[in-house]
């Protein structure tokens, strides 16, 4: 990933993967908003304690920044499962409840989905010109929605996985990641070379979870060429001086974005 600037002075950040493709995915740090802690201060969440009149400014900052109104954006309304949205020019503007992916073709229309610590995954199709992001964090990942985002990429559109540009965001890294047995558990009982993802903790009866390999591993097994991905490699839970991170901040924090979408090709 590479680091850009605003007029506006807002830090964010973008994938190197998509450059010189008519795509734009944008990730928002926790700064240049106008939140007080524990949500300092680019805080886009409204349902964590902070007043959504701050929510609603620093939603407007980081739109305008990218070329956009706050009314325009798609914003996922997220429930850590596996449902995706394929959304058109009618949906500018709505928030889509109970999906953790969307899906588009209509160049200019901004998705948003939220993390602080989960996966973001954007899939752009180089031939047909569709997109696709989805959050992943290990609910997400044992329900393979990576996979399932790109095999509806496939279903709607035509998408041939082999023609896909995907990149993952910055989120909690394989050395941050500890889960107790219940997620291990689930890891094991849905994921292909569960092993080799978990790697063991000094709490008996924990592991660090990998959730970077589960994600890429799954875009692979779909057909996606393992050149054509991007791993920011930025570990949300070790830069909490940059991202929110729900883990490392203990709940006591906001949500920062992705926004992407296509550009006229």
């Amino acid at each position: 990933m590479h680091s850009l600037s605003f007029s506006s002075n807002l830090p964010a950040f973008q994938f190197d993967i998509f450059r010189g493709h008519p795509i734009r995915a944008v990730v928002s740090t926790r700064k240049g908003g106008v939140s007080p802690a524990p949500w300092n201060s680019l805080n886009f969440s409204v349902v964590r304690g902070d007043d959504p009149k701050n929510v609603h400014v620093n939603l407007s900052r980081f739109a305008h920044a990218c070329g956009f109104d706050r009314d325009d954006l798609v914003v996922a309304r997220q429930v850590r499962g596996d449902g995706i949205q394929s959304v058109s020019h009618r949906m500018r503007g709505q928030g889509i409840v109970g999906t953790d992916g969307l899906t588009t073709r209509v160049a200019g229309l901004p998705l948003l989905t939220l993390y602080a610590d989960c996966v973001s995954i954007v899939v752009y199709d180089v031939i047909r010109h569709v997109l696709g992001v989805c959050h992943a964090g290990w609910q997400g990942t044992t329900l393979q929605i990576a996979r399932k985002l790109v095999q509806c990429l496939s279903k709607d559109y035509g998408t041939d996985p082999a023609d896909c540009l995907c990149g993952l965001g910055p989120s909690i890294g394989p050395a941050s990641y500890e889960v107790g047995p219940d997620v291990i558990a689930a890891v094991h009982g849905t994921l292909p070379a569960a092993a080799s993802l978990l790697q063991p903790a000094e709490r008996a009866g924990h592991a660090y979870l990998d959730l970077w390999q589960a994600n890429l591993n799954q875009l692979v097994t779909a057909g996606v060429p393992a050149a054509q991905t991007e791993v920011s490699g930025m570990d949300t839970a070790q830069m909490t001086d940059i991202f929110f991170s729900h883990r490392a901040e203990q709940g006591q924090c906001g949500l920062f974005g992705l926004l992407c979408w296509l550009e006229e090709s």
